[in-house]
Formats: C-alpha cells, structure tokens, sequence
C-alpha cells in the first residue's frame, strides 16, 4: 500500500475533485495519500475517459479515493473537445467541490474546470510540470498562457524548473508549491528486491541478458531512442566484448524505426525489445537491470527515473528533463546532452567499468527520492488547498472569466 498523508483536514470536510484524463496506476498512489489527508470521502478523482490509447494501462481500482468517470465506452482520443467540456461542466455542477485541482491548462476540459471555479467561487489548483525548456515558445501562445494561469489560485509542481516557469508566466512564487511528480516508492523497491531473490528463474523466463541497461519509453520522437541506440553502438565498441546488453521496454509509432536501425547497427543481439508492459510488471525489469538511462530530447519531469531510483538502479539522465533534478553527479547517477552520443556512450562505459559502486550509487538512489514519495503528494496537495484559500479569500469577487478560458 501506497504511504498516508500524517493529518485530516480540521477546517471542516472540504470537498475536493481532482481531475485526470483517464485514471491510471500512477494516479492511484498520488490520490490515495491526497484521500488519507483530505478524507476519503472527500477526495474525488474525476477521469474525464475511462480508456485512452496513448496509455494502454489496465482498469485500476479506486482505493482510499472516490472516483468519477465524465465518459464510459470510448477512449479519450476519440472524445471531441465540445463533448469533454460539457461533460466537465456537467460533472462539476454535481459533485459541487470547494476545490478542484487541474492537471495542465492545455486541454479545452481544463480550462472548463478553471472557467466553473470562477463562476462558482471555488478554489482552483493547478497541477503542473510544463518547463520552459520543454519546446520553443512563442509569444502569443505564451501570453495567452498568462491570461488563464492568473485565474488559478495556487499550483502543485514537479520541481525547480516547474516553479520558475510558472513564476515567468505571472504566477506567485509563494503561490507554487513542489511535491506533484511522485510515485509508490515502496512498491518499487519491494517489488523489485523480490526479483532479485530469484533473479535466475526471473531472467529465464523473460530470456533476459544477465547484465543490462534498461530504458522505457513511448517509442516517439522526443523520447530520443535512434540516439540512445548510437550511443549504445559506440559504447559497445569501446568495451571489446565486456559490454552490457540494452533493455528498451515500449511500443509506439516509431518501433519500426528502431528495429531497421537496430538491424543497420549490428545490434540484435544484444538490443532486447519485450515491448510495452504493464505496471505490475515494471519491477521484474528494473530488478534485474544494472542501471537506467532516460534520453529524450523533451520530457516535462520522467517518472520514470523515479520508479529507477526507487528500485536501487544508478540513472543516467538527459539534462533537459525535470527529473533531472534527481540526479546528483557521481552520486546515484550523471545527466548528459541528448544530442551528444559520445557523451552518453562514455557515461555507459563509466558505470560498467566501475561496477564495484553500482550498489552504493543504487542505495543513493533510493535515499534521494525516498522524500518524493506519494505522502509528498498528500501534503503538498493539503499545502495548496490552504494557500488557494487564502488568495480567493483576499482576492474578493472576481467578474466572469476572462477570454483566455473560452479557447
């Protein structure tokens, strides 16, 4: 089970809905410990669609949590925008929550979500991890950006580079608090160690290679595997023979891309593709790997690297994702240029040659991300809920939303 939130609200039962696009494994942790320090009853998860085809997960279970789903039968892909906002509006205007906690401002249901707690004088959160550096900016869209995150009251963030964006775009500092991109750390970490007491019967099953580096992605351009597997051949050629094999698990439009380079490269035997794989199955994979490595070009934070690191792996991770606040150099792991596939190649070649302090780069691991677990998000959550107040309290009546929100 997923840690608890250490205190329940004493301000009376605020009602509080939290809104995703479809409820997955990751969800669950998050809204568990958010339902142990708000009250179960009062904690509402609200999906917008109960299927999604960008996240191919199983049906999970609401625990600890009260759940809503707008939309039943159909993935959220196929959802038109018009359907989703009614649908959202519909949902709000019977749940009636004091507080309604955001994910993103991109989506025409969120901005639904932010437009009913300014016509109902309700608190709004929002939930973020967009970074500047996540792709080229432009002003327009930027000062729209600014227009709807005036109309939020406080915001949960990933990180460092979540905070200041969001301070570039208007908001508050004091109003911004961390704690949003967590996982069930100890799920990882039990998980994966029940792995490696039967390592050798797990890795014959799987037909895994003793040594590996593993990755895990959506095989789509800005996750950056053509260049993780260049820098895989390169490293490979400066080990003569003493290289680890490559573990990359997932699927997407681009695994043709991969097998054809794969093949070019020389590298079937020794590039394993399992394909996309489940939640419950993610700890075998990282309990038998040796280390982690995250390339992509844009990435918004990388839970990834969070389910690594809580499963005791060392990390190598592309300097341009939030998570890489994660990385402490030469400590649990480096960061690198996505663009540089000799760099990468170089840590690779670094960590397999200093093997004797995989163990002590793993136990770090555990260590830094053990404060990013799901009661993190509990609290944070509770701490933004009790800031939002404060501002809607001091800000007064507001007229109707401004245009930002119509779009």
């Amino acid at each position: 089970m997923p840690e608890v939130g250490r205190r329940v609200i004493d301000k009376g039962a605020r009602r509080t809905a939290i809104i995703v696009a479809r409820l997955g494994p990751y969800h669950v942790a998050r809204l568990a410990a958010a339902g142990a320090a708000l009250g179960r009853e009062s904690c509402t998860a609200i999906e917008v669609a109960a299927r999604s085809r960008e996240y191919a997960w199983d049906p999970v279970e609401a625990e600890g949590f009260r759940r809503r789903t707008l939309i039943q039968g159909r993935d959220y892909e196929d959802v038109p925008p018009w359907e989703r906002t009614r649908a959202m509006r519909e949902g709000l205007d019977e749940e009636r929550p004091d507080v309604v906690g955001v994910s993103g401002w991109g989506f025409p249901e969120a901005r639904a979500a932010v437009r009913w707690c300014r016509q109902n004088g309700r608190v709004a959160i929002l939930m973020s991890e967009s970074q500047e550096r996540d792709k080229e900016r432009r002003w327009l869209t930027e000062a729209l950006k600014r227009q709807i995150i005036r109309e939020f009251d406080s915001a949960l963030v990933g990180g460092d580079r979540h905070v200041d964006y969001l301070v570039r775009l208007g908001m508050e500092r004091s109003r911004i608090v961390t704690g949003y991109d967590v996982i069930d750390n100890d799920y990882f970490a039990r998980e994966s160690d029940a792995v490696r007491e039967d390592a050798a019967g797990r890795r014959s099953a799987l037909a895994l290679p003793r040594d590996y580096f593993l990755s895990s992605a959506r095989f789509v351009p800005k996750k950056n595997l053509p260049t993780l597997l260049e820098a895989y051949a390169l490293y490979q050629q400066q080990m003569a023979g003493a290289a680890w094999d490559l573990v990359l698990l997932g699927d997407g439009p681009l695994m043709p891309q991969i097998l054809e380079l794969r093949s070019r490269l020389g590298l079937e035997k020794s590039v394993f593709l399992p394909g996309f794989k489940q939640y419950q199955e993610l700890p075998t994979f990282y309990g038998l790997a040796r280390a982690f490595v995250l390339p992509s070009t844009s990435e918004q934070w990388g839970l990834v690297v969070n389910e690594a690191m809580a499963a005791g792996l060392p990390v190598l991770v592309s300097q341009v994702c939030g998570s890489a606040e994660l990385v402490h150099e030469g400590e649990n792991g480096y960061r690198f240029d996505p663009t540089n596939p000799v760099q990468l190649a170089g840590l690779m070649e670094t960590l397999t040659r200093d093997e004797h302090r995989l163990r002590v780069m793993g136990l770090a691991s555990q260590r830094i991300v053990q404060g990013r677990g799901p009661l993190t998000f509990g609290e944070g959550l509770l701490k933004a809920i009790e800031i939002g107040e404060a501002y809607l309290a001091a800000r007064g009546p507001r007229p109707l939303p401004n245009p930002a929100l119509w779009i």
